[in-house]
């Protein structure tokens, strides 16, 4: 479960050790900050609300988080589990709930009077037809889409079943069909150089994502500009979040992680 938030803090949450930037229009402007991965079939590791501090003021969570937030989780229009503050602005339910699969989430909350939303379905496990290796240089899939779904590959240089030599440091492009059972192809970012040789051939591999498809308006649009290097803790900016409120930022996201597939 670590590898897999790790992958997903640096794919989706645009880390701040790899120094992506976000413009922000109104950078003095402070903004409510919402944080959570839904991994199917996986214990909900809760839900991060925090604010964002001043440009020249170094990021510390104590200063950021929130604990006063109120809010709960709706799943598929009928359970209702309320979220409690934990610890480090991170939100759970009092007991362990598992994420289901091609369920739908919703999120409800409230702070100083500013109500937040977000909702989430949890995609299926990709469909992958068919890989290939196109000029020595990236992997290709082709997936076979369901609805309300996007999808994003990464290769991986795999020796054992728990180590990972190296892998791709982010999506190269998030598709989405327009249909229910469209083929479609998504392909990783290029294999460096010294990965892409006889010698790894037999431990590449590739791994395709699936996630609600507001992730794809997400992925596509964070890079518009660049300016500053955390987001997460130093503004708005012109991104297609899929949480809303008044001066709230942030993603909601139901995601199935695929297996490894060989070329």
């Amino acid at each position: 479960m670590k590898r897999i938030i790790y992958l997903l803090v640096s794919l989706i949450f645009i880390s701040c050790e790899n120094s992506e930037e976000v413009q922000v229009q109104i950078p003095d402007d402070e903004y409510i900050v919402v944080q959570a991965i839904l991994p199917e079939n996986e214990i909900f590791q809760g839900v991060s609300i925090t604010k964002t501090l001043p440009l020249n003021e170094p990021y510390d969570i104590k200063k950021a988080e929130i604990t006063d937030a109120e809010a709960y989780l709706k799943i598929n229009g009928v359970q209702i589990i309320p979220l409690h503050y934990e610890s480090d602005g991170i939100y759970k339910p009092k007991y362990q709930i598992r994420i289901k699969p091609k369920s739908v989430y919703e999120l409800f909350a409230e702070v100083n009077g500013k109500k937040i939303y977000s909702i989430s379905q949890i995609p299926q496990n990709p469909e992958v037809v068919s890989v290939g290796y196109t000029d020595s240089k990236y992997l290709t899939a082709s997936i076979r889409t369901k609805v309300n779904e996007s999808y994003g590959a990464i290769w991986v240089i795999q020796s054992s079943v728990t180590s990972i030599l190296a892998q791709s440091e982010d999506f190269f492009s998030v598709e989405a069909g327009n249909d229910v059972d469209q083929l479609i192809n998504v392909r990783t970012q290029e294999i460096p150089s010294k990965y892409a040789n006889s010698s790894f051939e037999d431990i590449l591999y590739i791994k395709v994502y699936s996630f609600d498809k507001s992730y794809l308006e997400f992925f596509k649009s964070k890079n518009n500009n660049r300016a500053i290097t955390n987001v997460f803790s130093q503004g708005g900016g012109s991104v297609a979040w899929n949480v809303y409120g008044e001066k709230v930022i942030g993603l909601f996201i139901g995601m199935n992680e695929g297996i490894l597939v060989k070329p």
